[in-house]
């Protein structure tokens, strides 16, 4: 049970850096 909820963390913490990472790229594709 516990792993269960530890690994939907890490699913959505990757989810949120990944969703970061792609905003950042686009911010510094518009300012180019």
């Amino acid at each position: 049970e516990m792993l269960g909820e530890n690994q939907r963390d890490l699913t959505a913490e990757q989810a949120a850096e990944r969703l970061r990472a792609l905003s950042e790229v686009h911010y510094k594709e518009r300012t180019k």
